[in-house]
């Protein structure tokens, strides 16, 4: 059979086409990108920051901390520090992302955050907030600020979450739970810490639930303030008291104020007091005391026994709650690394647990439910 001319020369053409073809898909294949899918696996991951920038996570994430650590109400930045660092050991195990937290002390001045934050803006990835109410004002200001985890009262930015609950909710759930009977209600807060708007919202939430005027009473921290304030409530004999504290060292101050002066009645407070704190308080004091609190620190889940087992080993003390939420909030944030505009996604956070529980970002707070506590005979119970 001969073989024409005309058949060679296509033959050849072909032969040079399928080679061409090779040789483009091998050139192709080896200028891949790194951060391109090869069947189905990134091989770099990205997390967008709130401008929706790529963050490139092969270089860790820088995050702004801006917490108040000195003065009066430095136990706050103390407590939420030691949260963010036992996240970050997580973190950077489970999910073999570095994470560089940059603390600033805002000394609970307005002036001194606002310098702070300018600062951190420009070196950081995201921002926390985790800082005394009066520098509030100032938040709503910060571009880069991701989550506040103070319980300010309004609503956050674009850019803004509030990683707490919205005042008053655990108001409503604590009287929706055991819906007693009270005659009067004096409502205290320990200082002037939550500034006015947050103290309108939670008395305004009494107002509906009992109907009537309720006594309201602000004093300046300290003893001498918790056995002034005493002594009026012991006098007007109310039937309860909602006390509105930061710390279980209030509490346990003001209760042992109280019965001094001659009160007995039923007292609620928003802080779960930890077991080893009530084996050094007077029963007396402590017994019947009902404690509404976002972080249960009797909880028998492994998340909450894992955490409690850190803090102890790493800083010799139980959580707190302000341990608890920087600890849930820095996780969740690691959490949505890789998936979409992260100030997108902390909006549709849901049913997430973390060592304060299951919680919903839903508009601009958590929703999630309380744990209701007492203590009977010494001991810190769950309320049956």
């Amino acid at each position: 059979m001969s073989v024409s001319k005309e058949d060679v020369r296509n033959l050849l053409a072909s032969i040079v086409l399928i080679a061409l073809i090779v040789f483009l898909s091998i050139l192709t294949y080896v200028n891949r990108p790194e951060d391109v899918s090869i069947q189905g696996q990134v091989i770099k991951g990205y997390v967008l920051d709130f401008n929706g920038v790529p963050v490139d996570l092969d270089d860790g994430l820088d995050i702004g901390v801006i917490t108040t650590q000195t003065g009066p109400y430095g136990f706050i930045g103390v407590e939420a520090i030691k949260g963010f660092e036992i996240a970050r050991k997580r973190v950077e195990k489970d999910l073999g992302i570095d994470i560089r937290l940059d603390y600033r002390d805002s000394q609970c001045d307005s002036d001194m955050a606002v310098l702070q934050a300018a600062s951190l803006s420009e070196s950081s990835d995201f921002m926390i907030v985790a800082d005394c109410y009066k520098n509030q004002d100032y938040v709503s200001g910060i571009d880069k600020v991701s989550i506040v985890l103070e319980p300010y009262y309004g609503y956050g930015t674009d850019n803004q979450y509030f990683f707490n609950t919205a005042p008053g909710a655990e108001v409503a759930q604590l009287f929706d739970s055991i819906n007693p009977d009270l005659e009067s209600l004096a409502v205290v807060f320990s200082d002037d810490y939550f500034g006015h708007e947050y103290k309108d919202k939670v008395k305004e939430e009494f107002r509906k639930r009992f109907s009537r005027e309720i006594s309201a009473y602000a004093y300046d921290v300290g003893q001498e303030g918790f056995v002034r304030i005493a002594s009026v409530i012991a006098k007007d004999k109310n039937s309860a008291v909602y006390f509105v504290g930061l710390s279980e060292g209030d509490i346990l101050h003001f209760l042992n104020s109280l019965r001094t002066k001659g009160y007995y009645n039923q007292v609620f407070t928003n802080i779960a007091i930890n077991p080893s704190s009530l084996e050094n308080a007077d029963p007396m004091d402590v017994e019947g005391l009902i404690m509404i609190s976002a972080f249960n620190p009797i909880s028998s889940r492994s998340v909450v026994k894992e955490f409690r087992d850190e803090m102890i080993s790493s800083y010799g003390t139980e959580p707190s709650l302000q341990s608890a939420l920087s600890y849930d909030a820095l996780v969740s944030i690691a959490n949505l690394q890789g998936k979409d505009a992260l100030g997108e996604l902390v909006r549709t956070i849901a049913n997430e647990e973390g060592v304060t529980g299951l919680f919903t970002m839903e508009e601009d707070h958590l929703q999630k439910t309380f744990y209701i506590l007492t203590v009977r005979n010494g001991k810190l119970n769950n309320l049956d």
